[in-house]
């Protein structure tokens, strides 16, 4: 997403004597990476460095969903970055139908809903890869019926770790761990807690899978034990 990067790639390209495909990244008002609108000249630069080979542009929009006046704003950041696309097209910038792909770090509803206008070649998704869903926006979707197949989406990944202790401990220790239990419990611990991004706010509410079985968190979320 900027010149000194390139060059850098450049260089290393250079002295292996390879070609390193490389996307170029366009900054729609994110501001957090690639190459702005006017920066005109810095892309050509970058595609023509040497050992570097356009292989594709991304972009990633910063407000995708939420309530549906602003799909409008999505529709029309969408249109300018390819209106931007066509235009470097036809400057020879990079090469004839070089593939487009897009992102969001809002929500991905709305992602889904442009889907079939957004003539893209990739849409990288975001919480709903794991399985997070914005549900009210969701349930537009699904109201869709030109987005049919946008009902089937499940939750396609799960974190896997393993018991480190199993303990049986008397109701008089649970209760001073605030576990809520009012008699002997058999307690097992996971090494995983809110430093490995697990939410401390599932603490006593949480559940995790035991070999198929449903299990309450009976404690506090840790930083790094559960």
């Amino acid at each position: 997403g900027d010149l000194e990067n390139a060059r850098e790639l450049s260089l290393i390209a250079q002295r292996h004597r390879a070609q390193i495909p490389v996307h170029i990244e366009i900054d729609s008002g994110i501001g957090r990476a690639g190459f702005f609108l006017h920066q005109m000249a810095d892309l050509k630069q970058v595609a023509n460095m040497a050992g570097l080979r356009v292989v594709g542009l991304v972009t990633t929009f910063l407000d995708s969903g939420g309530p549906s006046s602003n799909m409008g704003d999505l529709e029309r950041l969408l249109q300018a970055f390819h209106r931007y696309a066509d235009h470097l097209e036809k400057e020879g910038v990079i090469p004839p139908n070089t593939p487009r792909s897009c992102g969001s770090v809002a929500t991905d509803a709305a992602l889904i809903r442009l889907f079939v206008k957004m003539k893209m070649s990739i849409i990288r998704i975001g919480r709903i890869a794991y399985g997070l869903k914005e549900a009210a926006a969701l349930e537009r979707v699904r109201a869709d019926p030109s987005l049919s197949w946008a009902a089937e989406l499940r939750p396609v990944m799960s974190a896997l770790t393993w018991i480190v202790s199993i303990r049986k401990s008397p109701a008089a220790a649970t209760a001073s761990q605030a576990t809520g239990a009012k008699e002997d419990t058999i307690l097992a611990t996971v090494p995983v807690g809110f430093g490995q991004g697990y939410p401390r706010s599932l603490s006593h509410r949480g559940v995790v899978l035991v070999k198929g079985h449903r299990c309450r968190l009976a404690g506090a979320v840790s930083m790094g034990m559960t």
